[in-house]
């Protein structure tokens, strides 16, 4: 049974009954105001153990919780309205707050998450940027005129989404309660632009065309900036690296003392490469980011380190790296692993087995890399290509055994 008066402190309660991590109650009142009495049912829903309703309230919540919002501004991405984090919630479940938690604990790296994350963020300011830009619509023909006022968040009639005191009379676009930054939930009906004018008007009605066109070639201000706004809200949630066309691929490996992560790069000459990044360890499963030292395989390196994991070569030594040649690795084989040791002058080594079935996704980024570079090649003639180097790399030290026969 729905209340007829939702009190924040009283809901959040409940929610926390259900032992569903709950945001304070400023940022429910701001749920409540996107989400009206919907979040209310949901609530009723999950407390009869419906999946469904306890999916959306974790995503809702978990979304907007104050700790997922401290942990996208630590990441540096624009400041989200409660009603853009209400969108990803409901698009997303739980999944967007557990990964941004996770990248966060993980020091932020430039990953798999981060572009997840930074990806669902850009992909709903620019939905809401498109549907801000949508042509309006004209009423139809005998349909109600009264535009709904959106609640308080305070006091709700059950079903309906409206406030429990008598709503203002229809005002200016510019005066509405809700404005354009709170819509209403799909089951509210929405205040459709170009009606403010007919209270002036005394309920007289304009042609359908004349109220298209007075919408399309006299837009509001208020509205132009907003679009404005979340057209640069998109670009700052995008990666810098990225593009439309261009795609993000990382694989981490975890080991007790240090983590490793690989990652597409392009050099400055655009020669597609590998970025390798190591990272202390920082407490248990946990890792220092902010502190990691990062390498960028050059074009020579980048067929030699994929003989290390085919097996073709022993151990490769890759130095000269970063300012005055500060910065080295080294990939060597271990019996049934790997072991790649990642090096700055002034700082203690990062070591990092790599166990089997953990080099596949590297040895994958290495060839996709190497076949952007040459896309005229087959990945049967890269990797015999790739097999001739690792033979002139292990020329010099067979030679000598080769005289002596």
């Amino acid at each position: 049974m729905e209340p007829k008066h939702i009190d924040p402190a009283q809901l959040a309660a409940a929610v926390r009954a259900l032992k569903i991590p709950t945001p304070n109650e400023k940022i429910i009142n701001e749920i409540l105001q996107v989400e009206g009495t919907m979040l209310v049912r949901a609530l009723e829903g999950a407390k009869r153990g419906s999946a469904r309703e306890s999916h959306y309230l974790r995503g809702v919540l978990l979304a907007c919780h104050e700790s997922t919002i401290q942990r996208l501004q630590r990441g540096r991405l624009a400041a989200l309205s409660t009603r853009t984090m209400v969108a990803i919630g409901k698009a997303e479940g739980p999944d967007f707050a557990m990964r941004v938690r996770e990248w966060d604990e993980a020091g932020l790296p430039d990953g798999d998450n981060a572009r997840y994350i930074r990806l669902t963020i850009a992909r709903h300011l620019e939905a809401e940027a498109a549907a801000a830009e949508a042509p309006a619509q004209p009423p139809a023909r005998g349909a109600a005129t009264t535009a709904v006022v959106m609640p308080n968040a305070m006091h709700y009639r059950p079903g309906r989404g409206a406030p429990a005191a008598a709503a203002p009379a229809p005002s200016p676009r510019g005066d509405a309660p809700h404005g354009d930054d709170r819509p209403a939930p799909p089951e509210f009906d929405e205040d459709i632009p170009g009606r403010a004018h007919m209270g002036r008007d005394s309920g007289r009605r304009e042609p359908a065309a004349r109220q298209e066109q007075r919408t399309e070639h006299r837009p509001e201000p208020q509205r132009q900036d907003q679009r404005h706004e979340q057209r640069q809200q998109a670009r700052q949630a995008e990666p810098a690296e990225a593009s439309a066309d261009q795609e993000y691929l990382s694989q981490h490996i975890y080991g007790g003392k240090a983590a490793l992560c690989f990652s597409a790069d392009q050099t400055r000459a655009k020669v597609h490469t590998v970025r390798l990044e190591a990272a202390e360890a920082s407490a248990t499963r946990q890792y220092d980011w902010q502190r990691k030292i990062a390498i960028q395989l050059s074009q020579r390196e980048l067929p030699l380190v994929l003989a290390v994991f085919m097996g073709w070569i022993n151990r490769f030594e890759g130095k000269g790296h970063g300012e005055n040649n500060s910065k080295w690795f080294t990939i060597e084989q271990q019996g049934n692993k790997l072991y790649l040791s990642v090096n700055a002058k002034g700082q203690s080594p990062r070591g990092v087995p790599i166990m089997p079935g953990d080099g596949y996704a590297v040895t994958t980024l290495l060839m996709r890399q190497m076949l952007k570079n040459d896309p005229f090649l087959t990945p049967e003639i890269l990797l015999s290509l790739v097999r001739k180097q690792a033979e002139l790399f292990n020329a010099p030290a067979q030679a000598p055994a080769a005289r002596a026969a």
